[in-house]
């Protein structure tokens, strides 16, 4: 049978009419996702490991966005399948559809920021360590974003005691990030160290600052729309 054929099975499925029922046959599903996005993931790893995309002069990502993947589940279902060698707890549970790709995701960016933050190399027992602190909490029912903060907090721990660059002041750390969105904005983010973020806000306060109105009473702007008139003025 081929992989496809699935997809009947999926579109017969029907609902019953009770709670309990409506609600099993959801879980049901969700375990069918997340099982098929751990093959995803999977199937990801060998395009990119056998340099597929480079042969057609593009990359991993776009290959899989060329194939149906919207461009974040693309640069997911990559970030996952290269990531995972030596989690083998996690990986179990994905294979069999119980974590979603999101808390997977988070586990895996999650045990990589930790090991960023210590100088020289990571011994397999403490990888074993942050994988198993963070799967806990994945499998207990914290979100991804709550995954994400607990791997930053283990990473300013084990920072402090290994000798490792306080979060304030590592650049290494450093993420700007930017999409253009369907209506034709600019929407992003940044995650930027002490320093470069002082130099951002000292920037942007100096065009930013309050202004009389014209009738020489305090400015009636608000902080957020006096720094988005700076930018646009």
């Amino acid at each position: 049978m081929a992989v496809v054929d699935l997809v009947d099975e999926v579109v017969g499925v029907e609902f019953p009419d009770d709670p309990a029922g409506v609600v099993a046959v959801v879980k049901d599903l969700i375990t069918v996702r997340n099982a098929v996005e751990a093959r995803l993931a999977a199937g990801a790893a060998v395009i990119d490991r056998l340099a597929v995309a480079k042969r057609l002069g593009s990359t991993t990502s776009k290959v899989l966005q060329a194939n149906g993947a919207a461009p974040g589940a693309a640069a997911r279902w990559l970030r996952i399948g290269t990531g995972l060698e030596g989690l083998d707890r996690t990986v179990g549970y994905f294979r069999d559809g119980f974590l979603s790709a999101e808390h997977v995701d988070a586990i895996v960016r999650g045990v990589g920021h930790v090991r960023s933050r210590i100088p020289g190399e990571v011994s397999d027992d403490f990888r074993w360590e942050v994988e198993g602190k963070l799967l806990a909490h994945a499998v207990s029912g914290a979100p991804p974003a709550e995954i994400g903060r607990i791997a930053r907090a283990m990473g300013n721990e084990v920072a402090g005691e290994q000798g490792g660059v306080p979060a304030a002041n590592d650049a290494s750390l450093n993420t700007v990030d930017y999409v253009i969105t369907d209506d034709g904005r600019l929407s992003g983010r940044f995650d930027v160290d002490a320093v470069t973020g002082e130099k951002f806000m000292s920037a942007l306060d100096v065009w930013s600052r309050p202004r009389p109105e014209p009738d020489g009473s305090a400015d009636t702007r608000t902080p957020t729309q006096r720094r988005n008139d700076a930018t646009t003025s």
